[in-house]
């Protein structure tokens, strides 16, 4: 395989390619690559991949830290034993992030329609430009696609939500997190209102001098302390520190113990 670096470069010959980041170089990577090869090897012509070293979301959002599986000597590695002919390895810049098409209009199904489009072919050092008024095309894309907001994950019912978390999981989708911890949370807030009940009602029972003051205040810091516990482990999990699932229940295991505690504690 053939590395490529510099974006003044150009492939010798003319190729099949595809494009993405290939973190891991997966079944799923790994069976895209394999269909380039195979359309290649029909028309014959090469195969090529382009790539980057530095997640795009991280060059955007300098916060964003994502959990890679590899670092890009060892994406490299991996990419080399797939076969293909050549890897470009391209740095990605907000420069790059701002070219867009001139207007595509989507009419129904995955079909879209592309307004005064252009296309670019290489052959060798040769560019080609072909250009036209209109072009349908299909693209397993529809515009809510592209309207989506992290807010909307708590409008959607649980069965959205999980089949669009499922969905952008099998695009290769990572900036879900969001999403996830809302469907997870939906589950652990049902446990939690089972917990902080028990903790109300163990609290409730002990008889102290000067009435029930002191025990309504400990339950009311209890129950503060538990949203401020969940809003930490969400942050965690939004930073790619833990997992969506172990941010939503970490609250519930630790307050499962409290309760568990208060209940030896409280009379009989």
């Amino acid at each position: 395989m053939q590395i490529i670096n510099d974006t003044s470069a150009m492939i010798p010959e003319p190729c099949v390619a595809t494009i993405g980041f290939f973190d891991g170089v997966h079944m799923g990577h790994r069976y895209l690559i394999q269909q380039v090869k195979e359309i290649a090897a029909a028309k014959g012509l090469r195969s090529a991949l382009v790539t980057f070293p530095v997640h795009p979301r991280k060059v955007m959002n300098a916060a964003y830290h994502p959990e890679l599986l590899t670092t890009p000597e060892e994406k490299t590695n991996l990419l080399a034993g797939t076969g293909v002919d050549y890897c470009l390895m391209l740095d990605f810049t907000p420069d790059i992030s701002r070219l867009t098409a001139k207007s595509i209009k989507y009419d129904s199904l995955y079909q879209w329609t592309v307004i005064d489009y252009m296309i670019r072919d290489f052959d060798g050092m040769r560019e080609h430009i072909s250009q036209g008024s209109r072009k349908d095309t299909t693209l397993t894309i529809v515009p809510s696609d592209f309207l989506i907001s992290v807010n909307d994950c708590e409008t959607m019912t649980t069965p959205e939500l999980n089949t669009y978390i499922n969905r952008q999981k099998k695009r290769g989708i990572g900036n879900i997190q969001t999403f996830q911890i809302e469907y997870h949370k939906r589950f652990a807030t049902i446990m939690a209102a089972f917990i902080l009940t028990s903790i109300g009602a163990s609290l409730s029972s002990r008889k102290i001098k000067g009435g029930m003051g002191m025990n309504i205040g400990i339950g009311l810091a209890l129950s503060f302390s538990y949203i401020l516990f969940m809003t930490v482990t969400s942050t965690f999990a939004i930073n790619g520190y833990v997992s969506p699932a172990v941010a939503a229940w970490i609250p519930n295991i630790v307050y499962t113990f409290i309760a568990i505690f208060l209940y030896q504690k409280a009379p009989r």
